[in-house]
């Protein structure tokens, strides 16, 4: 079942299916998806971030929470054996991640990383973003 939690951008995408994660996958130049579980409180710690990232970026590129308990087989084809571990999607295909969570910042910063090999206009976007939150964030995780 797709969900959008509203936002300035397009909101955080909650997907539970193969099919529907494919879908957003393939119609997106660049995609982040976060995979979760229902029972993981470092995924729950996690969300705030993933549901203001995608405030601030969601025009640029979705920003999935993507729950494994209802169909883990897209989580085992990367070999994903903990949550919550963000991978970015690039034409369709993972091309970095890493398991756990961070702050706004280094996230933005780390997609910002993955984007400067293949569009510098969207790297340039979000590493603006990353300086312009950092001072909120004073160093303190979430």
């Amino acid at each position: 079942m797709l969900r959008l939690h509203q936002g300035e951008g397009l909101g955080l995408l909650r997907l539970t299916s193969k099919s529907e994660l494919d879908r957003v996958i393939r119609g997106s130049r660049f995609a982040l998806v976060v995979f979760t579980g229902l029972a993981c409180p470092a995924c729950e710690m996690y969300k705030p971030v993933l549901e203001k990232l995608a405030e601030l970026v969601g025009k640029d590129m979705p920003v999935v929470e993507y729950v494994v308990d209802y169909d883990p087989e897209p989580a085992l084809e990367l070999g994903i054996m903990g949550t919550p571990t963000t991978v970015v999607y690039v034409d369709g295909k993972p091309v970095e991640g890493f398991v756990g969570a961070v702050d706004l910042p280094d996230l933005l910063e780390f997609l910002a990383k993955v984007a400067s090999k293949s569009d510098k206009q969207l790297a340039e976007k979000l590493e603006k973003l990353a300086e312009k939150v950092k001072p909120l964030y004073g160093g303190l995780y979430w």
